[in-house]
């Protein structure tokens, strides 16, 4: 809802034999007025035998917090017990056609691990239920000394902004551990467990699966456009699915061949998208159309050509260092700008574990593009050492296989923004020989216009960066 934001969190309780909690200090979760507490699972684990009658145990919670006070209002406790605590690892919200009377009776079916290329699923319908806001939390019960098939949970939570309270619509039970949750499409839900994503009905008292696919590793993260579903695993890189909604099947449509431990992405279009790796690199990959692997030689094992039968590969597209581990990606404007988008589309912001936040944006316009890369080019050049010993492509240059590889279709806007500080006569020199496109004039630069490309000044360069940093 606009007015609260649900969160998951996690603390450190004492816990005792009698199960009786105890506060190890204050917290977010510790500071709500209503409480509801997660019932225990449907076979109990038993605790470790720990004999300690007092031990320090994670507990989690799901708590929904006033966006405009950020005060916590409610939450929701999870299992914990002695030796025994139940964790959570994916949250989402969604809107689901729920059915009141399928949820009346409890989950008593656990769904498998079992995958069946040919299987048939049932097809996507539209419910005749109106679609209610839900929040989906996915948790596994960790428990060192015994493996429980049914280890894992997804939570239907709603909450009822009159009553400030959160209610348990239904508990799904499942095994394997859900490492993502996503909404899709007409009320489904797109979830990776364990090598598998699945799109699911979660309206029902059961899970309905309507199409699975196997992917290489762990899916770590989700994101959808259309009928078009990523996959970012912990190995492979990102993997590019397409349901058919005929079929009821995913079909993969194309994967990235160069391993490079991604931690975050967001989907561009429908042919590019953009990764963060590991190695603080940021790229581009999309969709190869034709036979050949492409730049795919460039690190590891040479592949020249696509296997019969294989799906297309995504190869890179650009990339540079940029230097941060980033944790966090998606279509997000923080501040509600207003972008122009003759200049500027799809901004993107990213957020780094150090916490440091910045904005993607895709330039609309090839001559802006051209002219900002020239502008790029002379202030590098124009600078004593700006990067130390390093050179500037050296420097910008990604990092993988213990190869670097030169920096291709992304701008230092950074860099660009520090021409309106440099004096007169620095401005001068930069601009010197370089032509402004005649393209540009039309997007209120307040410059006369004339035929073809004229030289470019530092008045009208400076007000061209003045245009863009106002969209940013």
């Amino acid at each position: 809802e606009t007015s609260s934001v649900g969160v998951a969190v996690a603390r450190v309780d004492i816990v005792s034999e009698s199960r009786d909690f105890e506060l190890a200090w204050r917290s977010l979760s510790s500071q709500c007025g209503n409480v509801v507490t997660a019932p225990p699972p449907t076979a109990l684990i038993e605790s470790d035998g720990l004999e300690k009658r007092r031990v320090e145990m994670e507990s989690y919670h799901f708590v929904v917090v006033d966006q405009k006070e950020l005060k916590p209002i409610c939450r929701y406790s999870f299992h914990v017990n002695l030796g025994v605590y139940e964790k959570i690892t994916a949250i989402t919200s969604a809107r689901i056609p729920i059915n009141i009377n399928s949820y009346k009776e409890p989950s008593s079916d656990v769904l498998s691990l079992d995958f069946n290329s040919s299987a048939q699923y049932e097809p996507m319908v539209v419910s005749e239920h109106a679609p209610e806001l839900v929040y989906l939390v996915a948790t596994v019960y960790m428990n060192e000394k015994q493996n429980d098939k049914r280890n894992s949970r997804i939570y239907v939570l709603q909450y009822n902004s009159q009553s400030c309270t959160i209610e348990a619509r239904h508990v799904f039970e499942l095994q394997g551990n859900i490492y993502c949750l996503h909404p899709f499409d007409n009320g489904t839900v797109v979830m990776s467990r364990q090598n598998l994503i699945e799109l699911v009905d979660l309206s029902h008292s059961l899970i309905r699966v309507l199409a699975r696919a196997q992917v290489y590793r762990e899916a770590m993260d989700i994101k959808t456009r259309g009928n078009l579903v990523v996959v970012a695993d912990k190995i492979r890189s990102v993997s590019m699915f397409a349901y058919s909604l005929r079929e009821s099947k995913f079909e993969l449509v194309g994967h990235h061949p160069i391993p490079r431990w991604p931690t975050a992405f967001e989907i561009l279009d429908d042919d590019h998208i953009v990764v963060t790796d590991r190695d603080h690199n940021l790229y581009v990959v999309t969709r190869h159309e034709s036979e050949e692997v492409g730049d795919a030689t460039d690190y590891g094992k040479p592949k020249t050509v696509v296997e019969p039968g294989e799906p297309p590969y995504l190869h890179d597209h650009g990339g540079c260092y940029l230097g941060l581990h980033v944790a966090a990606m998606s279509h997000f404007n923080l501040w509600n700008r207003e972008v122009n988008e003759n200049l500027l589309e799809k901004e993107i912001m990213y957020v780094a574990q150090s916490g440091a936040i910045g904005s993607l944006f895709t330039i609309a316009n090839d001559d802006l593009y051209d002219f900002l890369s020239q502008l790029e080019a002379r202030l590098v050049s124009a600078q004593s050492k700006p990067f130390g010993n390093f050179s500037y492509d050296l420097y910008c240059s990604q990092i993988c296989c213990r190869r670097s590889k030169p920096a291709a279709s992304i701008l230092n806007g950074q860099l660009i923004e520090t021409f309106p500080n440099l004096d007169d006569k620095e401005k001068l020199t930069i601009v010197d020989g370089l032509k402004f496109p005649n393209s540009l004039l039309e997007f209120n630069l307040n410059v006369p216009h004339v035929t073809g490309a004229q030289p470019a000044t530092p008045a009208l360069v400076d007000t061209l960066i003045e245009c863009l940093t106002k969209s940013i």
